[in-house]
C-alpha cells in the first residue's frame, strides 16, 4: 500500500474543520505532482503535510502567527520543527521505515526556508499554492488584526522566496492579483 493515502487522511482528519487549509495543502501536493510527474512518495507526503503544525489550534506558533509580523523567525522555526515532529510521530506509529520518516521530516522542517533542491521545491510549491488559494482567508480572517501592510508583506515574502523560475512564473499572476485586491481594499477602507 502506498504511504501517501495514509498521510493524506491524517491531514484531512487534522484539518477537518478548516477547509481552506485542506485546499492549500492538497493544491501544494497537486503542484508538486504536476511539476515533477515522477515525484517520489516522500515529496508528495511532505507537500500535503507541510503545515500539519497549524492543526494544533493552541500551539506556540499560532500565537505569534496571529501577531505582527507574519514572518516571525521564531514562529517559523517552531512551525517547521513541530510539524516535522508531528508527522514523524504519526509515521512511526504506522510502522514506516526510519529512513523514509527522516526524509519526510527533513522536507517539512525546511519548507519555509528551503535548503537542498527538494527542500527548495517544497518551499516553492507551498508558495505557489499559498498565493493561489489564501487571499480570501487572509482578507476575511487576518486583515482586521494585522492590517493591509502586514498582509501585503506576507504575500510579498511568499512570492519573493520562490527560487524556481517556472514556479515563480506560475505564481506571478496570483501574486499580482492578490496585491491588487489588497491595495484596493486598503484604499476603499481609507478614503
Amino acid at each position: 500500500m502506498s504511504l501517501y493515502p495514509l498521510v493524506h487522511q491524517f491531514v484531512l482528519n487534522a484539518f477537518r474543520t478548516q477547509p481552506a487549509m485542506i485546499k492549500h495543502l492538497e493544491r501544494t501536493e497537486y503542484w508538486a505532482r504536476t511539476l515533477r510527474p515522477h515525484i517520489d512518495e516522500a515529496l508528495r507526503c511532505a507537500a500535503v503535510a507541510h503545515d500539519i503544525e497549524r492543526s494544533e489550534p493552541n500551539s506556540e506558533t499560532n500565537r505569534p502567527f496571529r501577531q505582527s509580523p507574519f514572518q516571525n523567525k521564531d514562529a517559523l522555526v517552531y512551525h517547521q520543527r513541530r510539524g516535522a515532529e508531528m508527522i514523524g510521530a504519526f509515521l512511526h506509529q504506522q510502522g514506516i521505515q526510519a529512513k523514509l520518516i527522516q526524509r519526510i521530516k527533513s522536507l517539512i522542517e525546511t519548507h519555509e526556508v528551503g535548503g537542498d533542491s527538494d527542500q527548495d521545491f517544497i518551499k516553492d510549491v507551498d508558495s505557489l499554492s499559498f498565493l493561489e488559494n489564501n487571499l480570501a482567508y487572509f482578507m476575511e480572517n487576518l486583515m482586521a488584526t494585522h492590517g493591509v501592510k502586514d498582509v501585503i508583506a506576507k504575500f510579498d515574502w511568499m512570492y519573493e522566496r520562490i527560487t524556481d523560475p517556472t514556479i515563480r512564473q506560475l505564481a506571478h499572476p496570483h501574486y499580482l492579483e492578490a496585491v491588487a485586491k489588497l491595495k484596493t481594499n486598503q484604499h476603499s477602507n481609507n478614503p
